[in-house]
């Protein structure tokens, strides 16, 4: 490779003065993002009710490979996508009618939630 070809390439020969940068400044980014690119997800906060269904450890929800731990009692901010996952697990739980027997069955949450909204 000749040193006509790398001037080329660089864009100059050695020793000539570097131009003038009019390059314009890079536009701010918008808020709404993160340094890593992916857009700020919305948040909610919420306090999962205790149950016998929600270990003493936490309860821990996946949601498209990303993992949370909730501890109930406990006033969390949790991705507002997170609510359809716990709106979506219900457990069905038996009607009883007046006279003893079971009639039928209806959907009850299995982990119901508190939203806990800012008083002002």
């Amino acid at each position: 490779m000749s040193d006509d070809n790398i001037d080329g390439v660089f864009g100059g020969t050695v020793g000539d003065e570097p131009k003038e940068d009019t390059a314009k400044p890079a536009a701010k980014k918008p808020a709404a993002k993160k340094a890593g690119g992916k857009a700020q997800v919305k948040r909610i906060r919420i306090i999962l009710a205790k149950n016998d269904d929600v270990p003493p450890s936490g309860l821990f929800i996946g949601h498209n490979g990303v993992g949370y731990q909730l501890k109930a009692g406990k006033p969390a901010d949790v991705p507002e996508f997170l609510l359809d996952v716990l709106d979506n697990a219900v457990v069905k739980k038996p009607i009883v009618g007046d006279n003893g027997r079971i009639i039928g069955h209806e959907d009850s949450p299995r982990f119901p939630y508190q939203v806990v909204r800012d008083k002002r």
